[in-house]
């Protein structure tokens, strides 16, 4: 084996006893330049839904597999990238609903955090009536 050669899949901690290492799947070429394309914009949207990159990494991988096993009947559809973008929506809505949470991005997004603050200065500026703590009385906004 030449110093550049990788035919197989070795670790010292096995005593050298490696399988093949398989090539990754030929993909279309189309395919592929849809994924280069858009993976970065998939990856961020399901990041601000999911909240972690880890768990969009995940969720965008699978989606991109639900495409590509779609790949040749997305082609003939009227609008391929809508359909992608639904491919998208339904899979971080899937796992949103597994874990049983509303979007990350109604948790931490600026609105979530805005309120908060208004909601302190709120507490802070009681002095000035009922008003006040009959805002403060009302129950948090829940999702959608």
């Amino acid at each position: 084996m030449g110093n550049g050669d990788v035919t197989t899949d070795v670790s010292p901690q096995d005593g050298g006893q490696g399988q093949p290492v398989q090539a990754p799947p030929e993909l279309p070429l189309d395919s592929e330049g849809f994924y280069l394309g858009h993976q970065e914009f998939f990856h961020d949207f399901a990041e601000i839904h999911l909240g972690s990159r880890r768990t969009a990494e995940q969720v965008v991988h699978q989606v991109f597999l639900e495409i590509l096993g779609g790949w040749d009947e997305l082609l003939q559809q009227e609008d391929p990238e809508q359909q992608t973008l639904a491919v998208l929506h339904r899979g971080v809505t899937r796992r949103l609903d597994e874990d049983g949470r509303p979007p990350a991005f109604l948790i931490n997004g600026p609105i979530a955090k805005n309120l908060e603050a208004v909601r302190s200065q709120l507490e802070l500026n009681s002095s000035a009536g009922g008003l006040y703590e009959a805002i403060l009385e009302l129950p948090p906004a829940s999702s959608p």
